[in-house]
């Protein structure tokens, strides 16, 4: 998910089969809706992930933690363009160039070792908080 000056102020998403779907809402509040859907908010996320991590800054948002959606974020919330990439399809980054597992490319001009921080710190809490939620269940019973 993107929004950047190409894309005239709107947000584009990106399908499964690559095609681009162009919303008129930030980033965010695609996100927000999302877990607000599903039980929770982008405040609420952000918040817990800097209690628990220790995260201050591009916090990956974990939208379900049992079938993998995870966004991390490449741009600070405050910059008008701003990227949000499902650790799900995420396949590579390298030569400036992000590859997703249906073999679409998106070009981002940012270090691999940042891009590679933020895969790893999205993966990292996607399986503290599956952890979490499976020792609830545990003792739930």
């Amino acid at each position: 998910m993107k929004r950047d000056l190409s894309s005239g102020g709107q947000s584009e998403i990106m399908l499964r089969n690559g095609r681009i779907l162009k919303v008129d809402r930030e980033p965010e509040q695609l996100l927000n809706e999302t877990l607000i859907y599903l039980g929770s908010n982008l405040k609420a996320r952000r918040s817990a992930a800097k209690h628990v991590h220790q995260i201050k800054q591009f916090i990956p948002i974990v939208i379900d933690s049992e079938t993998g959606i995870t966004f991390f974020p490449l741009h600070r919330q405050t910059d008008y363009c701003r990227y949000y990439i499902n650790s799900f399809y995420y396949l590579n980054y390298a030569d400036q160039q992000i590859t997703f597992t249906n073999q679409t490319c998106l070009k981002i001009a940012l270090s691999e070792a940042f891009v590679r921080r933020q895969y790893e710190k999205s993966l990292t809490m996607m399986d503290s908080q599956k952890k979490i939620r499976e020792q609830k269940i545990k003792y739930d019973y």
